[in-house]
């Protein structure tokens, strides 16, 4: 039966306040905003303002309630004695430091061969440089690779000792190298002769 009262949706007093309750003033985060209650229309003011605080209320229990369940699992008994120590531990605290050293790449070993012939007062001979390189695992193709990108890098005088002892170093491999590709090749044909 109607009761001749026009029910409306939106009635003004309800313009603020969404269909469960809450407070529609919001960022658009979804954070509550914070609105003094003179900017509120007269009509609206209570109902909002109501809405309002009653959200800020749960908001604050679910912060509280939040805080503790983080608290509860993240909670150390070190945390009281100040040390951080555990926390800061990793499987390579545990492993030996022979494991630890990782292997050097091929342009390290060659870059600390150059650094030692560096030092040497002499030109060193191609049978050190070879020996050198065979201790270090590289070939001589290898480390030949490793000078001619060391003269390729460099950039100024800082790098001239380097440079220089790199290209000194190349010029003997790349020449054994050529020497010993060259006896491996089958001799050369003997031209036919003309009848």
């Amino acid at each position: 039966m109607p009761s001749g009262k026009v029910d409306h949706k939106d009635s003004r007093r309800h313009r603020l306040v969404d269909a469960d309750g809450g407070s529609r003033l919001r960022t658009a985060d979804g954070h509550l905003l914070s609105v003094p209650a003179h900017a509120l229309p007269h009509a609206q003011r209570a109902l909002t303002l109501r809405a309002h605080a009653r959200e800020s209320r749960l908001d604050m229990r679910r912060d509280a309630v939040w805080e503790h369940e983080r608290d509860m699992w993240t909670y150390d008994e070190e945390d009281d004695d100040g040390a951080d120590a555990a926390a800061d531990q990793t499987l390579s605290d545990f492993l030996p430091a022979s494991i630890m050293s990782a292997p050097q790449s091929t342009w390290e070993r060659g870059r600390s061969i150059v650094e030692e012939l560096i030092g040497l007062a002499r030109a060193p001979a191609l049978a050190d440089v070879t020996a050198r390189a065979r201790a270090e695992g590289l070939t001589m193709e290898e480390l030949a690779s490793v000078c001619i990108s060391i003269v390729e890098t460099a950039h100024g005088l800082w790098d001239a000792p380097a440079a220089d002892a790199a290209v000194d170093t190349a010029l003997k491999l790349l020449e054994a190298i050529g020497s010993s590709d060259s006896d491996d090749r089958p001799a050369a044909p003997e031209p036919l002769g003309v009848a």
